[in-house]
């Protein structure tokens, strides 16, 4: 199977397709009452679909349409602006269609593509950008390649697990089956990465870079995309994805935020004063929990929130959560507890989604163990979480475990890497 991904080249095409350097046309400056009277210039985009490695240039089959988002800032006044185009499947001709987009006379504009299938799932996006010093029109050439991956029709769903490996700057994103095959490493940006958050059925992967620079890719295919570069409002930690596909939530400043997985309509959730930490949606995508950040006055307790911001409160009193994660069942919420920040002991725990009353986790071996780090499968049926070995000492190992919610009994060791930390896994 193959699926799309998206690399994004600027070239001059001068009546040809062949790459080259940015070419300029000799057509006069327009103005536009929208932009303040501001110079225009034309930007002709030429969509061609190829299949990396090959000679083959066809458009796949699920893909419907392609939007065009461009946006920056005007040489008047530096008014931002936002233009967009949608390429339907029936403007192509054979692999490649045509589109114009007027945008006022400025530098560092970008724009973005994004390919969607019929039901309307994003399947690749990518960015350029191009430079109007006076009017003109500038051609570019957005090549979209076809490569080798995880396929959008495979059987993916329940099958990726990812987490972050390693620490400081030499994190990655890895990934790994449920039955601890190993899928390695997913990042395909310079470490460290850090936060992952994957969308649902595990084809698209989403995380942060050393500041909060967020970025996506599609799994398994290439490069990733900086939407923060895009919509430099789109950046923020400890990201999660809801469970539609339609918006990722993540943590500004101590506030919630959301946005569309393509960096649009970012979105303020909270601003309450204290500080909100690792978001989780609930099953209908309607609302987040969180836990308040230790140096709050009610440190660590478990909340919600509606995604509209609306609604917020506090479900607990004196639990001490970190690492909320919210059933797909809608019952409860999984969160880990610091027992003992002097020797980083740490336990599961379980909240009432709805009353806020606490369970606690009792695992095999965890009088030796610290368990942290708590994520969902998608059926709400198995938990993946970190457990470090109490006992192992500067050696210890820091790995990942599954474990059923019904049995608490049925213990799966997923990876075994002795001093090496894992954290932060996200199942999809």
């Amino acid at each position: 199977m193959k699926r799309a991904s998206a690399f994004l080249a600027l070239a001059g095409l001068a009546g040809t397709l062949g790459i080259g350097s940015v070419g300029c046309g000799t057509a006069g400056g327009l103005t536009d009452d929208s932009f303040g009277q501001v110079a225009m210039g034309r930007v002709v985009v030429i969509l061609q679909w190829e299949q990396a490695g090959t000679s083959v240039r066809a458009l796949p089959s699920n893909a419907q349409r392609v939007e065009l988002v461009a946006v920056g800032q005007t040489d008047v006044g530096t008014k931002a602006f936002e233009v967009r185009r949608t390429v339907d499947r029936s403007d192509f001709t054979g692999s490649q269609a045509r589109v114009s987009m007027d945008l006022p006379i400025g530098v560092g504009h970008v724009i973005s593509a994004q390919a969607f299938d019929v039901s309307g799932n994003l399947l690749v996006v990518g960015s350029t950008t191009v430079d109007f010093t006076s009017g003109s029109t500038i051609q570019a050439r957005i090549v979209t390649y076809l490569a080798r991956g995880l396929a959008a029709s495979d059987p993916q769903a329940g099958q990726v697990i990812a987490y972050a490996r390693g620490a400081g700057t030499s994190m990655v994103i890895e990934g790994v089956r449920p039955d601890g095959a190993s899928l390695g490493v997913l990042s395909t940006s310079s470490p460290p990465c850090a936060d992952p958050a994957l969308s649902p059925g595990a084809t698209r992967l989403m995380y942060r870079d050393a500041g909060e620079n967020v970025l996506v890719s599609l799994l398994g295919s290439g490069a990733a995309v900086s939407l923060t570069g895009l919509y430099p409002a789109a950046g923020g930690t400890e990201l999660a994805w809801s469970p539609a596909g339609d918006v990722v939530a993540f943590v500004r400043a101590g506030d919630l935020w959301t946005c569309r997985p393509d960096g649009t309509n970012v979105t303020r959730v909270t601003n309450t004063g204290v500080t909100e930490r690792h978001p989780s949606f609930s099953p209908d995508g309607k609302s987040l929990c969180f836990h308040l950040d230790e140096a709050d006055l009610d440190s660590g307790e478990i909340g919600t929130v509606g995604v509209d911001g609306s609604g917020w409160k506090l479900l607990t009193s004196g639990v001490n959560a970190s690492s909320t994660a919210w059933s797909p069942l809608g019952g409860e919420i999984a969160y880990h507890v610091d027992l003992d920040p002097e020797t980083e002991d740490k336990a599961l725990f379980f909240a009432d989604a709805t009353t806020g009353a606490v369970t606690e986790v009792s695992l095999e071996g965890d009088e030796d163990w610290a368990d942290s780090w708590p994520a969902w499968s998608p059926d709400g049926r198995h938990i993946v979480f970190v457990r470090e070995d109490m006992l192992a000492g500067a050696s210890r190992g820091v790995d990942l475990w599954t474990v059923e919610r019904e049995d608490l009994t049925k213990l799966e060791q997923l990876t075994k890497t002795p001093a090496v930390s894992e954290s932060t896994p996200v199942w999809r």
